[in-house]
């Protein structure tokens, strides 16, 4: 018979010994995604794309931070700060569950749109794929899924179950938890971001095959912006 006790023990260890360490790799690979993409004199700063990858990797840093320090102290150490402040019962769950990875998809999403049109052979989508494109979507894609939301600061509260006698931070609003279901876990974590990436990945490379023998250097830089997109959705999506 498996001993319940142990079980949890090495639980809380494992937690408190893994959990910095997956925090610290997070902040290395996130941080050489951001000095890639973001250094001034690289050659990847001309692609409007580099501002999405950049935003993606200071969301993914964040989210992963606050997952991982609640889970330590709630698990590694007992201490459950959403049963004991309703300012961090409200906000775990706006940031955690309704903003930030719905903001890290949409980019990721964002991106991937962002390289077909660079590596288009049409003129005109190229040139509505500019920087300032680019952060006008960021701003609009931060500002929606902050405003949608509001309801988990309004609707989530600590309550003690009637049945099991257990203190909850939760909400017992039937329509905020059919939409988280339906539509911030289905929708927008699945269906949505499983048929853009692949529909605009496929069609960027196919564009990227045909500027393979064009000489012009931005074209050039966007088809290498393409494959390292590429091998980074593959990375991402992998880990």
């Amino acid at each position: 018979m498996v001993n319940v006790a142990l079980v949890r023990n090495a639980s809380r260890y494992l937690v408190i010994i893994v959990g910095p360490l997956i925090l610290l790799l997070a902040f290395i690979g996130n941080g050489l995604i951001i000095f890639v993409f973001a250094r001034r004199t690289g050659k990847f700063r001309k692609s409007p794309c580099s501002l999405y990858f950049t935003s993606m990797a200071v969301i993914k840093t964040l989210h992963l931070a606050h997952i991982l320090i609640y889970l330590i102290m709630s698990i590694g150490f007992g201490v459950d700060p959403t049963l004991t402040s309703l300012v961090y019962c409200k906000l775990r769950y706006y940031i955690a569950q309704a903003t930030l990875p719905q903001i890290s998809l949409t980019l990721e999403c964002a991106a991937t749109i962002s390289q077909f049109l660079a590596t288009s052979r049409q003129a005109y989508y190229r040139q509505k794929n500019t920087h300032k494109v680019a952060r006008i979507c960021i701003f609009l894609i931060v500002l929606f899924w902050s405003l949608q939301a509001i309801p988990y600061l309004i609707l989530y509260k600590i309550k003690i179950v009637p049945v099991t006698n257990k203190t909850v931070c939760d909400s017992f609003n039937t329509v905020l938890n059919h939409y988280t279901t339906w539509v911030l876990r289905i929708m927008t974590i699945f269906i949505f971001p499983c048929s853009i990436l692949p529909l605009f990945g496929y069609l960027t490379l196919r564009n990227v095959r045909r500027l393979e023998f064009n000489s012009n250097q931005q074209q050039q830089i966007e088809r290498q912006m393409s494959l390292v997109s590429f091998f980074l959705f593959l990375f991402i999506n992998i880990t």
